[in-house]
């Protein structure tokens, strides 16, 4: 008879504190949240928590480093998919606006970070980030352009901008409490090809 599937292995204790320093820098802010409260929240002691990550500050970034991986790797995804734009961009829209919906807090602990910083929040590096997941994003739209998909009297960094600026305000209604409609991806990238015209 077969052995039945070993079950999986718990998370380390460092992804535990990183899992609710996430949860708990997202829903009360860097200043509202303590090394204290962390640590109670994971069941540790502070010597552990401070193992991992040597400061408040340093599980803050690395919090904020993971979430942006994260979505770094989505970036990644659309640049490595080999199907037709429209539905590489589809895709990608969906995987941005479903981890949105499925587990918000990630999602608002970057945007506060980011948009609405507390005032001894530590330095956080989102140039990088939104260079990086810029490029990869411009240079798909720019093989569209280049295969005749997009129109090239705009520059594929400025399509980039309008494409992720219409999923960023739609993140933000979702952060709000709005209902994602079924086939909003296909919806957006329909108004991003084809406009607004009837």
């Amino acid at each position: 008879m077969p052995k039945p599937p070993a079950a999986p292995a718990p998370p380390d204790l460092r992804s535990r504190i990183l899992e609710t320093a996430i949860e708990m820098f997202a829903t009360h802010g860097y200043g509202g949240t303590s090394v204290r409260a962390v640590v109670e929240a994971v069941g540790c002691t502070k010597p552990a928590m401070y193992y991992h990550f040597g400061s408040k500050a340093e599980l803050f970034v690395e919090a904020v480093r993971t979430v942006q991986d994260t979505v770094s790797r989505t970036f990644a995804d659309l640049a490595g998919d080999d199907a037709d734009l429209t539905v590489r961009l589809e895709r990608f829209i969906d995987a941005l606006l479903l981890a949105a919906v499925d587990d918000p807090l990630p999602t608002r602990l970057i945007l506060t970070a980011a948009h609405r910083p507390a005032q001894d929040q530590p330095e956080l590096d989102f140039q990088s980030f939104h260079e990086h997941n810029h490029r990869l994003l411009t240079e798909v739209l720019r093989l569209g352009q280049e295969q005749g998909e997009l129109r090239t009297d705009i520059p594929a960094d400025d399509l980039a901008v309008l494409l992720v600026g219409m999923v960023h305000h739609r993140a933000l209604a979702v952060l709000k409490g709005l209902p994602l409609p079924p086939g909003v991806a296909r919806q957006l990238v329909d108004v991003y090809f084809n406009g607004a015209r009837p």
